[in-house]
């Protein structure tokens, strides 16, 4: 199947992570095409920069129920209230928030012709399954399986796949909210030559998986036909490694393994471990002959993205 010609693409949430990832990655292989080809929505209109200075224009979340595409669509929808901000909220207007996106989304999916849907979820799901779980991870993964849920339901009435992938931990150019992932804060506190300052007096595991194999996955399977439901799977990455071993395999990948690690007495408790099930994704990916990077490459990448958000921020 022509992927890259027969269909137009829909970034739900376009300004985010995934949302420029995704962008990036279509107007690298739609060339010219893109601008017709691709609709990138986000909560208000604008114009983002992505890579080598493209200028994308963004429509508002509420244009997207009259959207209506040229081509069967791929739908990427990202869209939606992240756990940072259960707490600025109230519980329901949180709730009525994410349903307000839902709406829209669905609204686009009721006048179009859809070829495949992909949603990430989160790992916080597991945790939205305990209805007696308040916490804000509870309550953002309950309103993650709520959008789990009706997606499945619409792509099963219509007949297109809906790709499901309960996101843990990612990787890669674009990433944001630095100081929220400890990746992305090590890699920085070494760029900066700064000492890596761990807080966690426990055990942290993380798995991480490159954002950029993350939409190559996706992709494949939106257009693979022939699903007999949902395709679900959880980010898992190559290897698990605790978050002391993580900060030292940065510095050795970029070079400055002489750099402080300065971290607290670590305890054999609580052992935080975020990490999904790896069963479904290494089936996926063996399905579709895609190997996923390794963790070096992983950080590799993440580095030369942070280096040049660096010197953009030291450029203004």
């Amino acid at each position: 199947m022509a992927i890259y010609t027969d269909f137009d693409f829909v970034v739900a949430g376009a300004t985010g992570w995934l949302g420029r990832a995704t962008l990036d990655h279509l107007y690298r292989r739609l060339g010219d095409d893109a601008r017709d080809r691709v609709h990138a929505i986000a909560s208000s209109p604008r114009e983002i920069t992505i890579a080598e200075g493209t200028p994308v224009p963004v429509r508002a979340l509420g244009e997207l129920s009259s959207l209506v595409t040229k081509r069967p669509a791929l739908v990427f929808h990202y869209a939606f209230r992240t756990k940072d901000r259960v707490g600025d909220m109230s519980l329901d207007d949180y709730v009525a928030s994410n349903s307000d996106i839902r709406r829209n989304v669905v609204g686009f999916l009721d006048k179009n012709e859809v070829a495949g849907l992909f949603v990430p979820s989160s790992g916080a799901a597991y945790a939205g399954m305990d209805p007696n779980d308040r916490s804000d991870a509870g309550v953002y993964g309950r309103c993650k399986l709520d959008d789990e849920r009706v997606f499945e339901d619409i792509a099963a009435q219509r007949g297109f796949c809906a790709v499901i992938s309960r996101v843990f931990n990612l990787s890669g150019p674009y990433i944001n909210k630095h100081e929220l992932y400890a990746l992305s804060s090590i890699i920085l506190a070494c760029l900066k030559g700064e000492p890596v300052s761990l807080k966690a007096s426990h055990p942290v595991w993380r798995s991480y998986y490159a954002v950029a194999d993350l939409i190559e996955l996706a992709i494949a399977a939106m257009t693979a036909g022939n699903s007999a439901g949902p395709i679900r799977f959880d980010t898992v990455g190559a290897e698990v490694i605790e978050v002391g071993e993580l900060a030292q395999r940065v510095l050795r990948v970029l070079g400055a393994s002489s750099a402080c690690v300065e971290r607290p007495y670590v305890s054999a408790a609580p052992n935080n471990y975020y990490v999904g099930s790896p069963d479904a994704v290494r089936a996926l990916e063996a399905r579709f002959a895609l190997a996923p990077r390794s963790l070096d490459r992983q950080i590799e990448d993440t580095a030369a993205y942070l280096r040049d958000f660096i010197k953009g921020k030291a450029g203004e």
